[in-house]
C-alpha cells in the first residue's frame, strides 16, 4: 500500500485532502518508505531485495534482516523477522509426494491430539513422511529448530554463548529412541522412498518403519493396554483425486480400524464431511484451521474395542 500524492487532487478540500493522504493503497509505497528511512537512519545499509510471500522461495540473501510491516484498523506494526528461513521448513523435507501437509501443521496435530510418544502412532497413507518424522522428533524431544540458524543469532547484540547453552541443553534432554513404535505405509513406491530420505535427513531413519503396501494392508503394534493412535491425511478431493472416487477410500478407512485397530483413536484431516460420513465411526472435531487455503478439520474417533 502507498499513499496518494495530494498534488493529483487539486480540487479536494484540506479535510479531504488529509483523508486520502492517510489511505494507503500500494504495498510498494510502504516498502520504499520504510527502507529509505533505514537507508537514511543506519550508515552502510543496503536493500537486499523484494519482501518474501509466506509461499515462495526466499528471494534475498541469507545474511538480510527482513523488516515486515502490517497495517490493521490504521495501527502500523513494523517487525524485525527473528527466525530467516519459514520456520516450516524444518531442512529435512528435501523429497515430497503428492499434497504434502507442512510440517509445522502435523506437529500442531500431535499436540492436538495430546500424543506423547507413549503409545504406538500409525499412519497409513503417509506421503512423504511427514506426520511420522514430526512423530518421531516429538518423541524422542528433539526441537525442530535444534539444527538450523536463525537470522536473530546474526544481530550485533545476539548472545551467541547463550544460544549454544540452549542448543546443548537440547540435546541433553533428547531421547535415543522413540519410546513406542511408529509405522508408515503408502502403497505408492516413489512416496516410500521419499520418505525413508526425509527421515534419514531428520536424524530419525531408526525410529519410523516405512512400508510399501496399500490402506487394506494397515497393522498396528500394541501400546499402553493394546492402545495407539493412527494420524493420517487422506485426500480430500479437492486436490488430489475426486469426491466420488473417494468414498471407498474413506470406508476402507474406517473398515481398517474397526477389523485390525480396536481400541485405538483414529485422527485424520477432513474437508468434506460426506467423505467423513463414510468411516462410520463417531466423530469430534478436535480442531479447524486452512490447509493450502482449504478450509479444513481435525477429527477424532474412538475405535470400539473388542468384547
Amino acid at each position: 500500500m502507498a499513499d496518494l500524492l495530494i498534488s493529483e487532487f487539486p480540487f479536494m478540500t484540506e479535510l479531504e485532502r488529509y483523508d486520502a493522504f492517510l489511505r494507503l493503497y500500494h504495498s510498494d509505497g510502504v516498502a520504499e518508505r520504510v527502507a529509505g528511512a533505514i537507508t537514511r537512519r543506519v550508515k552502510g545499509v543496503t536493500i537486499a531485495g523484494a519482501p518474501r510471500d509466506d509461499d515462495e522461495e526466499d528471494v534475498v540473501a541469507e545474511t538480510a534482516q527482513l523488516f515486515a510491516v502490517r497495517f490493521h484498523h490504521d495501527v502500523c506494526t513494523i517487525s524485525a523477522d527473528a527466525s530467516g528461513a519459514l520456520l516450516h521448513r524444518r531442512g529435512y523435507r528435501q523429497a515430497t509426494a503428492k499434497a504434502p501437509i507442512r510440517e509445522t501443521l502435523a506437529a500442531a496435530l500431535l499436540l492436538a491430539l495430546e500424543w506423547d510418544g507413549g503409545v504406538p502412532l500409525v499412519d497409513p497413507m503417509c506421503g512423504a513422511g511427514t506426520i511420522a518424522i514430526e512423530a518421531a522428533l516429538l518423541a524422542r524431544r528433539i526441537p525442530p529448530g535444534l539444527t538450523r540458524d536463525f537470522a536473530c543469532e546474526q544481530w550485533p547484540a545476539a548472545p551467541a554463548k547463550e544460544f549454544a547453552a540452549l542448543r546443548d541443553a537440547a540435546r541433553d534432554r533428547t531421547l535415543p529412541a522413540a519410546p513406542a513404535p511408529i509405522l508408515a505405509s503408502d502403497r505408492d513406491a516413489g512416496a516410500i522412498d521419499a520418505a525413508r530420505a526425509n527421515a534419514a535427513r531428520a536424524g530419525v531413519a531408526g525410529d519410523v518403519a516405512f512400508t510399501q503396501q496399500p490402506l487394506s494392508a494397515a497393522t498396528g503394534r500394541g501400546g499402553r493396554g493394546g492402545r495407539g493412535v493412527i494420524v493420517t491425511n487422506p485426500p480430500y478431493g479437492a486436490r488430489v483425486g475426486e469426491r466420488t472416487a473417494l468414498r471407498s477410500l474413506y470406508a476402507q478407512l474406517g473398515n481398517v480400524a474397526r477389523a485390525k485397530f480396536a481400541g485405538w483413536t483414529l485422527a485424520f484431516i477432513a474437508a468434506d464431511r460426506v467423505l467423513e460420513g463414510q468411516v462410520k465411526l463417531p466423530l469430534a472435531e478436535v480442531i479447524r484451521f486452512k490447509n493450502g487455503g482449504i478450509p479444513v478439520r481435525l477429527v477424532r474417533a474412538e475405535v470400539p474395542a473388542r468384547d
